[in-house]
C-alpha cells in the first residue's frame, strides 16, 4: 500500500474525507430546525454580542445589564498590583446554575471586552486567562446565566501598561 498518492493521481483516502465531508454539510443543510434553534439561542444572548460590539466600558455594561453577584456566587481573583499591564493573571468562577458565559471587561482598556468565554451544559464555570489592561483600573467578571447577567468586580493598579 503507498502512503503518499503520487502528484496527478487520485488519493483514495483524500476522495473518501472529501466525500464523507461533503455529506456531513448535506446534513447540516437539511437540519434546518436545528439552525434556527441555533439562531434562536444566538438572539438570547445578544447582551454579551452587543457587549463585544461596544467600543466604551459604559455602553458594554449597559449591553450586559448586570447585576452585582451575592457574596461566593460569581468568584474574581486578580492582583491588586501588577508590574505589567500586558499580563495580568485572572481568574474567574461561578456558583450560579446554569452559567453559559464569563465575559472579562476592563473599564479604562481602549476596547472594553478583554475576552469572552462560552460553556457547554454541564461544564464547570471555572476560567483562568491573563488579559491586557492599558492602565489601572477596574475588571469586571459578568457571568452569563439563564437567570440573568451577574457580576463581580476588583480593583488592578497597573504600573506599566500593556495595550499600546
Amino acid at each position: 500500500m503507498k502512503r503518499h498518492c503520487m502528484q496527478g493521481a487520485v488519493c483514495a483516502p483524500r476522495r473518501r474525507l472529501l466525500q464523507g465531508a461533503g455529506a456531513v454539510s448535506l446534513i447540516g443543510v437539511a437540519g434546518l430546525p436545528v439552525a434556527g434553534a441555533m439562531a434562536a439561542t444566538l438572539q438570547a444572548t445578544a447582551g454579551p454580542t452587543a457587549a463585544l460590539a461596544a467600543q466604551t466600558f459604559e455602553d458594554a455594561m449597559a449591553a450586559l445589564g448586570a447585576a452585582p453577584a451575592a457574596p461566593g456566587q460569581v468568584t474574581l481573583v486578580a492582583p491588586a498590583l501588577v508590574e505589567n499591564g500586558a499580563i495580568v493573571p485572572i481568574t474567574v468562577s461561578s456558583a450560579l446554575p446554569g452559567t453559559r458565559e464569563i465575559v472579562l471587561l476592563c473599564d479604562r482598556n481602549p476596547v472594553p471586552v478583554a475576552v469572552h468565554f462560552s460553556f457547554a451544559l454541564g461544564t464547570e464555570p471555572v476560567v483562568s486567562t491573563r488579559i491586557r489592561m492599558a492602565t489601572s483600573g477596574t475588571v469586571v467578571a459578568a457571568v452569563v446565566t439563564d437567570r440573568g447577567v451577574f457580576a463581580a468586580s476588583r480593583s488592578v493598579e497597573v504600573t506599566v501598561g500593556g495595550c499600546g
